[in-house]
């Protein structure tokens, strides 16, 4: 099970994916903006973030780049969810740091496939390193 946050404005594409990641398993937490999205990451500090390219208060793409910065969160993996479908903006999520980037309408399976694949990695990389013991 893993802690995500949501934050995107959309109130029937946040419920639908929320919905699909907690009947996974996963604990979900759902905002509408990016200026509280951010509050939360850094005070809560989730597993995993999915992020809205539009969001009011704070761009999706300013929260980003705002957590890549952040020495406290900078290697939470953090998804982009938006409606564009253009390639340069696919280009530019993915400089700012994005892990991955996710077009509307989405395919609730494969959303869970992706973050799925991408909380394995992370907890590869941040796992800590086994015990030895001495005989």
């Amino acid at each position: 099970m893993a802690r995500i946050l949501i934050a995107e404005d959309d109130a029937i594409a946040a419920s639908v994916l929320a919905n699909a990641l907690m009947n996974a398993g996963h604990a979900v937490g759902v905002l509408d903006n990016g200026r509280d999205a951010l509050f939360t990451i850094r005070a809560k500090r989730p597993d995993i973030v999915i992020l809205d390219g539009d969001l009011p208060e704070m761009h999706g793409l300013t929260v980003l780049r705002d957590l890549r910065h952040d020495a406290q969160v900078w290697h939470t993996p953090v998804f982009m969810l938006t409606a564009s479908r253009s390639r340069a903006d696919e280009e530019i999520a993915m400089r700012a740091g994005a892990t991955g980037y996710l077009r509307k309408p989405f395919d609730p399976d494969y959303v869970l496939f992706r973050i799925n694949e991408a909380l394995e990695a992370h907890l590869a990389l941040h796992a800590p390193p086994p015990r030895r013991t001495l005989i």
